[in-house]
């Protein structure tokens, strides 16, 4: 039976009734499910973080502003994509929005066909965020499944070491080497090196590709 998840619901937090409203009315096309809050506070009462969606977010609340209001999200690791909507704002605080990775800022009044647009791409960002996050969870709770000794070898194995020269520092013959090599590219789910290079990455496991060339070249370089 397939597990059903949360429908992706559009947030807002505004304190203009006519913003809830035409934003809604935008919306009914695509029978969206929206929810209004006219605070930070009453968003932050009654929202889950493993509700998908977007938040439409006005830059001057009551109780805090939209932007203390993100901050306060990726505090607690709440990625919910966040789509600010500002009246008269200046280049400055767009630019400090954007740096402070807000999906959009978008200033009032708005243009609904391109707010529309820009909400579709917030809710399918959404998506494929939770879809990596729930990968990586699975990746990394196969990662507890592999004993010390496999861990071992992977950390070798992604170095880039034969499996003699794994065997000559982990002092085992090169067969255990080899059967450690199997089980836990089974274990992991990988068919082949590449695969497991690319799990490793996405995990965490290893540095950033680019990160890994400059340290190859600092290296090269002091000798």
């Amino acid at each position: 039976m397939k597990t059903r998840h949360p429908q992706p619901t559009v947030f807002i937090t505004d304190q203009c009734e006519m913003t809830h409203t035409t934003i809604k009315d935008s919306m009914k096309w695509a029978t969206q499910r929206v929810v209004s809050y006219y605070t930070a506070e009453a968003f932050l009462k009654h929202y889950h973080p493993n509700q998908p969606g977007c938040l439409l977010l006005e830059l001057h609340l009551p109780d805090m502003t939209g932007l203390e209001l993100h901050q306060h999200l990726l505090a607690k690791q709440i990625d919910l994509p966040v789509i600010i909507l500002a009246s008269n704002a200046d280049i400055s605080t767009a630019v400090k929005a954007l740096k402070a990775k807000v999906f959009d800022f978008v200033e009032k009044p708005f243009n609904n066909d391109n707010l529309k647009r820009r909400i579709q791409e917030a809710l399918q960002f959404d998506t494929r965020s939770r879809c990596q996050a729930a990968h990586k969870q699975m990746l990394l709770a196969r990662l507890e499944t592999l004993t010390a000794r496999q861990h071992a070898v992977m950390t070798e194995i992604l170095q880039g070491k034969s499996n003699k020269k794994i065997a000559q520092k982990l002092g085992i013959c090169h067969r255990t080497v080899e059967d450690h090599r199997i089980r836990l590219m089974k274990k992991m789910g990988a068919k082949h090196l590449v695969e497991l290079v690319h799990i490793a990455l996405f995990c965490g496991l290893v540095p950033e590709p680019c990160k890994l060339i400059c340290e190859h070249c600092e290296l090269e370089n002091s000798q």
